[in-house]
Formats: C-alpha cells, structure tokens, sequence
C-alpha cells in the first residue's frame, strides 16, 4: 500500500507540474528589431565576432542590402544577411539614420519620383554623372537630395587675380552730363602752388573745372547692402530614385571627402558655410570648381590645417564646427587685418605730402601705389610709375568720375577711402603716363572748391569701411 501511495503522490506532483507549466503565459523570445542599411564596399566579411581576426562566414559585394541590429561593439555593426548573422566593420556600411552617402547618376534621363513606389509620379529627371546625396532607404528606392536641375545662376563675375568684380551702379554712378564733378575744381591758389612747382598742368581739365561748378550732389543714406557679394543660392530638391540607377561611392568615407570636380548637395552645403564665415564670395552653386577650391585652401590656411584644397573629414569638422574661425571680405581680398575709419584730420598726418601708399581697389582686390603730392581737404595723388597707371586703368575700364570705393595701407594699416580715375589738372610726375592727378577721400574729407564733403565720396568711403567688417 505504501509503494501506491507513493506512486499516487508521484503522479499527482507530476501531473501538477504539467498543468501549471501548461497553464503559465509563456514567455515570447525577443526579436531585436534592426535598419535596412547598405554595403558599400566590395568583398566585406562578414565575421563571427567583432574582431578582424575572427573567421568570416560570408563576403557581401559593394551595394548588398543588409539589416543592421541596433547594437554596436567597438566599430562593428551586428547584422543579418539571409540566413547569415554576424559582424561587418562600420567603415563598409551606410546606415541612413546616421551616415551621409553621396553617389553618381549612372544615365541621362533617369526619372526622380515623389515617393518611392512603381506608382508614384514623375518629378523632375537627371542626367549621367549627377551628384546625389542618398538621406534613406526604402524597398527598392533610394530617398536623395540634389541640387536643382534649373540652371544655376551665374556666380558674381570674378577678376583674373581671384577677386571679386561688380559693384552696384549705385555707388558707382557717374557724374551727370554736362557738370563736372567736385573733385575737378581746385582754387586758383591751388592751381598756381602746382604750377610754382614745376608740374605740368593739364590745360583742358583747368579750363573745365574753371567754367563749370562742383557737383556735390546725391544722397548721403545709400543702401549698401547690395554692393558686392550678390549672388543667389540653388536650390536643393528631394526625390525618389530606383537604387539601380545611381553609383554610390566605393567607401563610406567618400562622403567625407569633397573636392574639385564634385557636385551635389554636399558641396552645396560646404559653399553655404564657407560663405557664412566669408570664405566663399560667389554664389552656391552645388559645383566644386576653382572659386570654391581657393575658399577651402584659405579656410584651411586659417585653420591651420594642409592647404591642398579638398575638404576631408578634419577640414569639415573644422568647417561644420563650433568655432570663430571666419574672416571679412577685405581679409578674403588680402587685406591683413582691421580696416579703420579714420577722419582726414587724421590722415593729412598719416599720409603726408611726398609720400606712397599700397591702394587697393574694393570691387577687385587688385592693388597699386599711388604718390601723394598735395591736397588741403583730400588727397591728390597720381600712379607712382606707368605699370601702376596701367593697373588703374585695368581696374576701372575708362577713366571716370565715377567714385569707387578702395582700401589704402599704409605701414601695415589700412584705411577706408574713396576716389576718382580721371586725370585732371597738374601731374606730380609727367612719365606715369597718366596725364593728370585723381581724388582721394577719406572719412570728412571736402572738396576743395567748396570746403564740402561729397555725399558719393563718403558713401564709397562707408562702403570701404562695412567690407572690412564682420557681418
């Protein structure tokens, strides 16, 4: 009876156990969940553990589709291939959440979708060779942005040297006809000291400046804003492409490297910051060419980095980070350091009769010297040599009464200033080849026949100013 008893209870706690296992919720095995990512070099191993040195269990080519666990060990992704599991270096895999992958069109009219999908309408196509950033993933499609298929606008017209030309006529407009401007007229005491002197004069410009009265008008507010550096943006646009269509490029690493050639929204983005910190003058244009190259190499130079031209992932860390390293558009056209706002009471002493001065044109960034050899309320100079003549007329065309606005250095200072390029009156030194003297103003410089200030000759010498300021 007691082996019974014991085979009952036996049963019963058996029987029990299996009610109660059977009874109980069970307990689902987790799934991780994990993100459609891409290959994107060729021959990838795919290894066991999360070293180089443990085995591979298969090799992926450059764009097979992988799932990417969220896990990350040391530099490796946990993926899944298939029926395959194990690790892949991060360097070989674009993953949309975090990475940036740039690519090339492979044909000409490849068609951009709004959505990703064999329904989805047409938006816009591009052409073979077309730089597209890949920003996700979806089936068969790649989601990119790209710089907009609309021809780009022209950038602001650049001189031989590297700088920027076209002021706006506004500050550059000429003397109305049939007056002559205020810089033109001397006084007879004036004239007649040039003359005791020695120096030529120039009898045609005397006689003009004798017969008509100085023209002083103009307004003294004049917008400034618009007088260099008015070039436009293109405009980025999104879509949809089918993955066969586009080239993406041979390491992850490429997309970290932006160099001449190159076009695409990358670029687009590097242009926007390199003229945010007054690298970059021209327009953005989505193309890496020559202006572009020389805005990197200065930015490199002031970050003391290699100035090869090419934006690796140092010089975008620099670029893309939280620094002061930017520059004015009178540093970016050579000027070295601060530009002054010095009033002519000062400068009568700073630059003195008999003496030079490096002039540098705004509009350009090209220079020449100028001798000063008179003037009570601006300066009179003329090109010191004939090469500088020749520089002055390669700057303004013609010679002109238009007022221009110029930057004038003087033992390593520069000062905001404003001038004329037309030759009238007496000439300080007959070989220059210039035929006459020109104007230069400064802060509260007059005119000399009206001991007034020229509102046109303060507004270029404001203008001088502003460009040698941060904006």
């Amino acid at each position: 009876m007691k082996i019974i008893r014991r085979l009952f209870s036996v049963l019963f706690c058996a029987v029990a156990f299996c009610v109660t296992l059977a009874l109980s919720p069970a307990k689902a095995q987790a799934i991780p969940s994990f993100e459609e990512a891409v290959i994107v070099a060729d021959d990838v191993n795919v290894r066991l553990r999360p070293t180089v040195d443990s085995p591979f269990v298969v090799k992926l080519k450059n764009g097979t589709r992988i799932g990417v666990f969220c896990e990350e060990a040391d530099g490796w992704y946990r993926i899944i291939y298939g029926n395959y599991r194990g690790y892949v270096s991060k360097e070989f895999v674009f993953l949309p959440s975090t990475d940036i992958l740039v690519g090339n069109i492979l044909n000409d009219s490849t068609p951009v979708y709004q959505n990703a999908g064999e329904f989805s309408g047409e938006i816009d196509t591009l052409n073979a060779g077309m730089g597209v950033t890949i920003t996700s993933m979806l089936g068969d499609y790649y989601g990119i942005e790209y710089v907009g298929s609309a021809a780009p606008p022209q950038d602001v017209p650049v001189s031989a040297d590297g700088g920027q030309a076209g002021i706006s006529a506004e500050f550059l407009s000429a003397t109305p006809e049939g007056s002559v401007p205020d810089d033109a007229a001397q006084t007879p005491g004036e004239t007649a000291d040039a003359e005791s002197a020695g120096v030529a004069d120039n009898t045609e410009n005397a006689d003009a400046a004798a017969a008509e009265t100085a023209d002083t008008g103009g307004s003294e507010e004049q917008d400034l804003s618009s007088a260099v550096d008015t070039g436009q943006d293109v405009a980025m646009s999104k879509g949809y492409i089918l993955k066969d269509d586009v080239k993406t490029s041979t390491s992850k690493n490429a997309a970290n490297l932006i160099k001449e050639g190159m076009q695409g929204v990358e670029v687009l983005k590097l242009q926007r910051e390199l003229a945010s910190r007054g690298f970059l003058g021209s327009s953005a244009t989505g193309e890496f060419a020559g202006k572009t190259k020389a805005a990197v190499v200065l930015f490199q130079e002031y970050a003391d980095l290699p100035a090869d031209g090419i934006a690796g992932a140092q010089t975008l860390e620099m670029l893309y980070g939280d620094n002061d390293i930017r520059i004015t558009y009178a540093q970016r056209m050579g000027i070295d350091g601060e530009v002054h706002l010095t009033p002519w009471s000062e400068m009568d002493g700073i630059w003195p009769e008999d003496s030079t001065a490096k002039v540098t044109d705004v509009a350009t960034g090209i220079s020449w010297t100028e001798y000063r050899f008179g003037g009570w309320f601006h300066a009179d100079v003329v090109p010191l040599t004939a090469d500088d003549t020749e520089t002055l007329r390669d700057v303004v065309g013609e010679w002109t009464w238009e007022r221009r606005a110029v930057w004038v250095t003087i033992d390593g200072v520069t000062y905001a200033a404003s001038m004329n390029a037309m030759p009238h009156l007496a000439n300080a030194i007959p070989d220059n080849n210039f035929g006459g003297h020109h104007c230069i103003h400064f802060y509260k410089s007059k005119v000399h026949e009206t001991s007034a200030e020229c509102p046109r000759h303060q507004a270029q010498v404001q203008l001088a100013y502003k460009r040698g300021q941060f904006e």
